[in-house]
């Protein structure tokens, strides 16, 4: 993932993006909330450009954000 270029566009660029959401989701799900909203908040806008700001995409990730920030 640290070599993918999510700028080149094109079907490689949305599934780098749907991956590191992904990943974003394993770390919360294994006790690392922080590093998974950091991961979010790099990714959103990536996500914003590519699939467009009111996309779902974006809804989701804003609802997994939330999530995170919540208290415990």
């Amino acid at each position: 993932m640290q070599n993918a270029n999510a700028t080149a566009g094109g079907e490689e660029a949305r599934e780098i993006l749907e991956t590191r959401f992904v990943i974003a989701q394993l770390l919360a799900a294994d006790g690392y909330p922080d590093e998974a909203l950091a991961e979010l908040q790099s990714v959103r806008p990536l996500l914003a450009d590519t699939f467009g700001p009111g996309s779902v995409q974006v809804r989701n990730l804003d609802k997994q954000a939330a999530r995170l920030k919540m208290p415990q």
